[in-house]
């Protein structure tokens, strides 16, 4: 069994995927929340949660840095 350091494995993971796993478990989550806003009639807040966001300000607050507009907007 190999033991890598929390710091070692982040490296890892960015070397291999490109970014890191916090980065791509939001990108994850963005662009979910994009099919649940097509795709579904649940409100901001209900996607927010579903996506695993913490609150909403902090999802829109991501949402716009990625897609230059709110989730409504985009909607």
């Amino acid at each position: 069994m190999t033991h890598l350091s929390k710091a070692e494995t982040i490296r890892v993971f960015k070397r291999h995927v490109g970014r890191t796993p916090f980065n791509y478990i939001l990108d994850y989550r963005l662009e979910r929340s994009i099919n649940l806003l097509i795709g579904t009639r649940s409100t901001i807040t209900e996607i927010t949660l579903e996506c695993g966001f913490s609150s909403v300000s902090y999802f829109i607050e991501k949402f716009k840095e990625v897609f230059h507009m709110t989730p409504r907007k985009y909607r």
